[in-house]
């Protein structure tokens, strides 16, 4: 049963747990494309 149960928890925490990593790389890809972007303004 506590087995059952600690499943349940995992099932419930993973799409958060996703969410947050999702957004994390979100925003380091965002701050990539930026600083590329700067750097090419930097370059004309």
């Amino acid at each position: 049963m506590p087995k059952h149960l600690a499943q349940i928890a995992l099932v419930n925490l993973l799409p958060a747990i996703w969410a947050r990593i999702e957004m994390l790389m979100f925003r380091d890809v965002c701050a990539a494309v930026q600083l590329s972007g700067d750097r090419r303004a930097e370059v004309r």
